[in-house]
Parts: C-alpha cells; sequence; structure tokens
C-alpha cells in the first residue's frame, strides 16, 4: 500500500500530526512473554499498531472516509487482511488488552474538543446518543476500536480513580512520532513494522539524549525484543533511507572490552527522509596498531587489577593492509 492510499484511508490531515507515545512502551512489550519469539516482527507490529489505533482514536478518523476495521488495519502494516498468525495480539482480550494498553469498545469518537479549561473531550456515539436520542446515522451499530488505554489512564491507580494522566493529557515520559513517519515507513516494504519500531526507539533515547545515544547492538537488542540479525539489517536501513544519522565507531581487534566504543544514533525529522535507499557508512576493522596511529596511544592499563591488558593477553598487532575483509 503507498503513501496516498494510506492517506485516504485514515482521513490524513496536515493539522493531525503529533502523537504522543508512553516511554514505558518498549520495556511492557519486551517483557511480555507471551510474544511469539521465532519472529522479531510480531514485537514491532504490536508497537505499530498501538500507535496506529491511538492516532486514529486522538483524531476521530476511525469512521470517516470508510469503517476501518481488523482486517484495514493489518493492510495498512503490510500484512494481508486474511493473516491470521497476529490475531493472538489484537484481538479482544488479547496480548496488547492484557497489557493494558488497548481496549475494544463499540463506543468510539465522533468529534473532539478542547473546552475552556484546555482539557481534551470527545463526542463518542454513546454520548451522541444521550444528547440527540439516537446514534449518528453515519456510524454501524457493531463497528468495534480499539480505545487506547494508556492516552486516558497511564496506571491501573488512575484508571480505577478515573484519573485523566494519559498521553492525550500528560506528556510526561513520553515521545512523540509524527503520523507522517508512520505513513512513511509503512508505505516503504524495506522498512515496514520493524524499522517504524527502530525509530520510535531511537527517538525515545534522544528525548534523553539530545546530541545522539550512544547505544550497542546488544542493548538495542536488549531493550527492543529485535533479534541481533534483523537489528543489523534494519537499522541499515534506516541509515540508506536517511532516517537516522549513526556515528560508526571502527572495530577494533585487541582492544579491551571495557574500551569498545558504541555507535552513536540519532533520529532525523520527517523532511529529511530519502525517496530511496543510498549507500552509507560500513563499519571500520582495524588493528590496534592502526587505531593507535589514527587517533593516539590509548591507555590499555586496567584500573581493577592494575595489570596492563596487551601484556596478559595473547595478542597480536596486524596491519589493515594484511587483513582479508
Amino acid at each position: 500500500m503507498n503513501e496516498k492510499e494510506i492517506k485516504t484511508i485514515i482521513s490524513y490531515d496536515k493539522k493531525a500530526t503529533k502523537l504522543y507515545m508512553p516511554n514505558e512502551i518498549f520495556e511492557d512489550l519486551v517483557a511480555c512473554k507471551e510474544f511469539n519469539k521465532d519472529t522479531s516482527s510480531h514485537i514491532a507490529f504490536a508497537y505499530s499498531y498501538t500507535y496506529l489505533c491511538t492516532w486514529l482514536y486522538r483524531y476521530c478518523n476511525f469512521f470517516k472516509t470508510e469503517p476501518i476495521t481488523q482486517e484495514r488495519l493489518k493492510e495498512i502494516m503490510g500484512y494481508t487482511a486474511t493473516y491470521k498468525n497476529l490475531d493472538y495480539i489484537i484481538k479482544k482480550n488479547g496480548l496488547l488488552e492484557q497489557l493494558g494498553y488497548l481496549e475494544t469498545t463499540t463506543d468510539y469518537p465522533l468529534t473532539w474538543e478542547i473546552d475552556e479549561d484546555k482539557i481534551l473531550n470527545f463526542q463518542t456515539v454513546k454520548t451522541y446518543k444521550l444528547e440527540f436520542g439516537k446514534i449518528p446515522e453515519t456510524t454501524s451499530r457493531n463497528f468495534k476500536v480499539k480505545l487506547p488505554t494508556k492516552a486516558f489512564h497511564r496506571t491501573n491507580e488512575s484508571l480505577e480513580s478515573q484519573l485523566l494522566d494519559g498521553t492525550f493529557y500528560d506528556v510526561y515520559s513520553t515521545h512523540m512520532i509524527p503520523i507522517e513517519v508512520f505513513m512513511y515507513c509503512m508505505a516503504k516494504e524495506d522498512i515496514g513494522v520493524i524499522g517504524f519500531y527502530l525509530y520510535a526507539f531511537i527517538k525515545n533515547k534522544n528525548d534523553l539524549f539530545q546530541a545522539g545515544v550512544d547505544i550497542s547492538l546488544k542493548e538495542i537488542a536488549d531493550q527492543t525484543g529485535i533479534k541481533a540479525t534483523t537489528l543489523t539489517t534494519y537499522l541499515t536501513r534506516l541509515k540508506e533511507f536517511n532516517m537516522i544519522d549513526c556515528r560508526v565507531k571502527p572495530y577494533v581487534f585487541n582492544l579491551p572490552q571495557r574500551l569498545w566504543e558504541a555507535n552513536t544514533y540519532n533520529v532525523k525529522e520527517h523532511e529529511f527522509f530519502g525517496n530511496k535507499a543510498t549507500p552509507v557508512e560500513k563499519r571500520k576493522v582495524m588493528s590496534l596498531y592502526t587505531y593507535e596511529k589514527e587517533y593516539g596511544i590509548i591507555d590499555t592499563l586496567d584500573n581493577n587489577t592494575g595489570n596492563d591488558f596487551l601484556q596478559l593477553a595473547n595478542t597480536i598487532d596486524i596491519d589493515d593492509n594484511l587483513l582479508p575483509f
């Protein structure tokens, strides 16, 4: 599905672009043991599905040009309408509802407004019926949507007390992802839900580390639930489409692990994304000898033992010209 088709289905409006997602969603998804671990795409799909349902609810777009059904949501995210392997995540009482992120309801929003107290209010099918004594003619009695629970109530305690502290009302500890980023990713087969999920993860980190987040591939894999091989592929694609900037640190033979440097990542704004993939810088592999020639002599002394790592290890310096790769 191309970007133009997605825009039509979701009734895209340039004024309805921002959406804030809770930062804890990454930990909650990774901690969920019920995900099918055979494929990294399931956890990425869960994030992307939650994002889209939250956006559709926030801007009352579940039922504008057409009713956006579960089947339609799958198609937007690059799956066939009849694909069943994801249903355990999105069905009523499925994983996302068990985790407290979504809730199935027929009481979907029709319009929204900001009142005089600057509080977001929705007119739903139920409130419309209470006011006018009937349901709107353009709606369907049996049409179901997902209510984004975390957008209204961030915790079980606030849900019980009906305190509106969700992401629609308080953006503390959130990351903002514009809908344009979502549409771009879904329209690119090489990026899809996994690329979108990783972009959102890095965006979350950049909100904390605005100069760029230094993070290893292992840390990204652990904190996203994406397998290492899949992770490398999709991070490369994000770089190729100019969605992220990565300051690549060299891999150095014989360098003590305590001195290894992680790559530095920054997301880019949607307007800088590329229309097609372009070649990107590969990680350099060099010997310690060459590294010290380029960057200066490093301190190999282990502060914990007082010993020189290179004197203890069975090491050999190799000129990069002798390396077979």
